[in-house]
C-alpha cells in the first residue's frame, strides 16, 4: 500500500474541501476493495476515465465541482466499477459492469435512501 501522504499529494487532497472529500471517499472505497495501488487524479478532461494501464482514475474537476457531493460520490463508484469488471478494450458498460456498479452504489450510498432498487440502475 502506498503511503497515505503520498496518495493525498497525488490526488491534490485538500481536507475539508469538496475536492478533498471526493478524493478521500475515492481512496476509502479503493482501499476497502483492495485496489491500494490505484491513484486518483483530477483532470480538466471530461468525462472521467478509469485507466487500467496506469491504475488511475481521472475525475473531471469542472464537472464534479458544480454538482452535489452525492453526485460526485456516485461518479467515483461508476469509475471504480470499471476496475473490477474490466475485460479488455471495449468492455465498458456491460451487464457485468452495471451489476457491480449497482452493488457499489447500494453498499456505499444506500440505494434505499434514494428510493431505488439495484434493478433500477442500468444503462
Amino acid at each position: 500500500m502506498k503511503d497515505a501522504a503520498a496518495r493525498e499529494k497525488i490526488a491534490g487532497l485538500d481536507k475539508g474541501s469538496m475536492r478533498g472529500d471526493i478524493a478521500s471517499f475515492a481512496y476509502a472505497v479503493l482501499n476497502r476493495l483492495g485496489f491500494d495501488d490505484w491513484k486518483v487524479v483530477w483532470s480538466r478532461a471530461s468525462p472521467g476515465l478509469c485507466i487500467h494501464k496506469t491504475k488511475t482514475i481521472l475525475l473531471p474537476t469542472k464537472e464534479l465541482m458544480t454538482q452535489p457531493l452525492w453526485y460526485s460520490f456516485n461518479y467515483v463508484l461508476h469509475e471504480v466499477a470499471h476496475i473490477d469488471t474490466y475485460g479488455g478494450h471495449g468492455s465498458g458498460h456491460t451487464p457485468k459492469f452495471f451489476t457491480k456498479y449497482a452493488e457499489l452504489v447500494d453498499r456505499y450510498l444506500g440505494t434505499a435512501q434514494w428510493g431505488l432498487r439495484k434493478a433500477d440502475i442500468k444503462h
